[in-house]
């Protein structure tokens, strides 16, 4: 009898697993296996009841084919219907804004049911769909649980009192904005008053010019893509920047002096650029002259394409530079393969004498009627105009990814060859097309063995792009 009884609760152990424990294992699983888990015993039968992390993907109904029209929305109902009442930590809505079964009313209940729960981050994100998710309930932009907020395709017309006492994160994509002085009101300590990190990606504003980032408490910022809008930044201490639009930020000194890590990229036709150029590229040299503390640096090709005609005639820049960024240890950039690209980032990389790590990707030239506008200035700088004195102490590792043999390319070759003391690892991988191929090894094997080694340690990898 005692063997059999030891058994039966061996068999049944999974009957006997405690509620915080079961709560804790289908918490792992997609909404839809967690509902299912119900029908295991019936101690399971309410364990869905105690989760505290709901993640709704509509996606996962539609793999289905027995699918029936609204299990989805019906699926929601049941699920907050059953719950036991106590707080939410995560609530994700992933689902189509069109959805002919999907009232706002119903998605209004949902978020308020969240925020009544204390959530402390909440998701809401559309797919495959035209239309966006529109008239939010106020209680969202009111919730004094709320520490993490992402918004994906929404059309934010926001209520007059917006207030986020605790919510440190923010993150806005696809987001049309609707009235700036509402927007503006968003992006301060007044409603954000302890918020450290924001993204904002391909977001728009209707008859809306400038966006004002006023949150001292800011640490984190990412902007991509905002459709030409003027950003200004101000009142924040940030720490890690990623800045990818249009134009140049309005930023003060004040305001990037403690960034540790930074990443730029600008994209800006300068047919159709309204202030002047050179008022455009001393924003953005100006950037670089303020970036003092910084570790990371990343500057992809569009941010080095367009300094490429000022950096050269900006003597203030060419002044202050080489004394303003001892901190960085790694810089990123993207380049074309012209000598005007590789004379700026011989530029830079003399301007950073604590440089430990340089990576370059070479890109394609495939903008050259942009780049021979650009060009129709004043001859670049010549080597002899650069800073004189000890560079490269620190560099160890150079990476060149794209590589393509052009003569910019090679100078720029030579010159860290023949300035980096220390330098252990240069790894070269060049162009994979076939009309590149020849040339750049032709370039390898005929030119790199000529080049002056400073570095007794430094050895040479070269590799095709296929094996990068």
């Amino acid at each position: 009898m005692k063997q059999v009884c030891c058994y039966f609760d061996k068999e049944n152990r999974i009957s006997h697993i405690p509620d915080p424990i079961r709560s804790h294992i289908v918490s792992f699983l997609p909404m839809k296996e967690a509902m299912r888990s119900s029908i295991l015993s019936r101690q399971w039968r309410y364990v869905c009841s105690s989760l505290s992390n709901l993640d709704f993907k509509q996606c996962d109904f539609e793999e289905t084919k027995e699918r029936k029209t609204g299990d989805f929305v019906d699926f929601i109902d049941e699920m907050l219907s059953t719950h036991d009442g106590l707080d939410i930590t995560r609530f994700s809505l992933n689902m189509k804004a069109d959805d002919p079964f999907l009232y706002s009313r119903q998605l209004n209940s949902w978020i308020s049911f969240a925020v009544k729960h204390n959530v402390r981050d909440f998701e809401l994100s559309s797919y495959i769909c035209r239309r966006r998710f529109e008239k939010l309930p106020q209680c969202l932009f009111t919730s004094s649980s709320l520490t993490k907020l992402s918004l994906y395709t929404v059309e934010l017309n926001l209520p007059t009192i917006v207030n986020f006492p605790v919510l440190k994160s923010l993150l806005l994509d696809d987001v049309t904005f609707l009235g700036e002085n509402l927007v503006n009101k968003l992006l301060s300590s007044s409603s954000c008053p302890v918020l450290e990190k924001l993204v904002i990606w391909y977001c728009c504003c209707i008859d809306i010019n400038t966006i004002s980032i006023s949150i001292p408490t800011l640490k984190y910022l990412t902007l991509f893509d905002t459709h030409e809008l003027n950003i200004s930044i101000i009142n924040s201490v940030l720490r890690k920047l990623k800045y990818m639009c249009c134009n140049p930020p309005n930023i003060i000194y004040e305001n990037v002096i403690s960034v540790v890590s930074a990443k730029f990229d600008f994209s800006l036709d300068i047919s159709l650029c309204s202030p002047p150029v050179d008022s455009f590229f001393k924003s953005a040299s100006k950037i670089l002259v303020w970036l003092r503390n910084v570790e990371k640096l990343c500057l992809l090709s569009g941010f080095i394409e367009m300094p490429v005609q000022f950096l050269s005639r900006d003597r203030e820049f060419l002044a202050s530079k080489p004394s303003s960024c001892c901190s960085l240890k790694h810089l990123h950039v993207d380049m074309f393969a012209s000598e005007k690209h590789a004379q700026v980032i011989t530029l830079l990389s003399r301007s950073y004498p604590n440089l430990q790590t340089l990576s370059i990707i070479v890109e394609d030239l495939y903008e050259k009627a942009a780049i021979s506008n650009m060009a129709n200035v004043e001859e670049c700088w010549k080597p002899t105009q650069l800073p004189s004195g000890d560079i490269l102490n620190s560099l160890k590792t150079v990476d060149i990814e794209g590589f393509k043999g052009s003569d910019g390319e090679l100078c720029l070759v030579r010159f860290l060859l023949e300035n980096a003391k220390i330098l252990e690892k240069m790894n070269i991988c060049y162009s994979d097309e076939k009309l590149e191929t020849v040339r750049c090894q032709m370039c390898i094997t005929e030119m790199l063995p000529k080049f002056t080694k400073v570095s007794p340690l430094v050895t040479i990898s070269i590799s095709s792009k296929l094996f990068c």
